[in-house]
């Protein structure tokens, strides 16, 4: 389920323009990053041109987590992609996406860590992309009380420094995440939150900084 009001004239009519409706019912809409159209919370961003993805949105590194939200956009169901860019910096590197969210500490993210993307050490390997639900699934406890359920490893090299692309699928029962067109997901698991038809925002993690762009939303009507 997907649903947006109170843009304005401008970015109304991109989005209007953006819809593709299918035979099976799906709305897919490309967001236009503008200034007007993000809010973020715990950090400060800039917007530029990457000539290979466009408009990108560049958000800075501080103390704790932060996240982008999108004005005016809620998602429930369908699927999240977006491209991504971090870097090879251990503990400084964690960049992902916030939906589901009720307000600014209450979501559920999907985030990836570069820096473990190729890690010789075997346990920072399989810590390459987490799950959690904030605020009562964080990914301290998470770990320790399921461990390997809610992260994964890559599944071949990724350049930790470069662009990679994320889809993200969530169903009332399932989530999965795919990276670089994979078409098997690297991870796979139940939502620890009922479903909620809530906010969408680029994630960042503890002294993080990222790179965003491309981000389309799929929702059935």
């Amino acid at each position: 389920m997907l649903t947006m009001n109170r843009f304005s004239k401008g970015t109304m009519s991109l989005i209007l323009m953006s819809y593709v409706f299918s035979a099976f019912g799906q709305r897919v809409t490309r967001i236009p990053l503008e200034k007007e159209n993000l809010r973020p919370v715990n950090r400060e961003i800039q917007l530029a041109f990457d000539k290979h993805k466009g408009s990108v949105v560049q958000v800075n590194a501080l103390k704790n987590p932060g996240v982008v939200w999108i004005n005016d956009l809620h998602f429930k169901s369908g699927s999240i992609e977006f491209d991504v860019k971090g870097k090879d910096v251990l503990q400084e590197s964690f960049v992902g996406i916030a939906f589901h969210g009720r307000n600014d500490h209450s979501y559920e993210a999907v985030y990836f860590r570069p820096f473990n993307f190729n890690a010789k050490d075997s346990l920072r390997k399989v810590h390459a992309v987490q799950y959690m639900a904030l605020p009562n699934y964080d990914w301290p406890y998470l770990r320790k009380t399921f461990p390997g359920k809610y992260e994964a490893p890559v599944k071949s090299f990724v350049d930790p420094d470069a662009w990679f692309h994320v889809k993200v699928a969530v169903a009332d029962q399932l989530i999965q995440v795919f990276m670089n067109g994979d078409p098997s997901p690297m991870l796979k698991i139940s939502p620890l939150e009922k479903s909620f038809n809530g906010k969408v925002g680029f994630w960042v993690g503890h002294e993080s900084d990222g790179t965003f762009s491309n981000l389309v939303i799929t929702g059935a009507h």
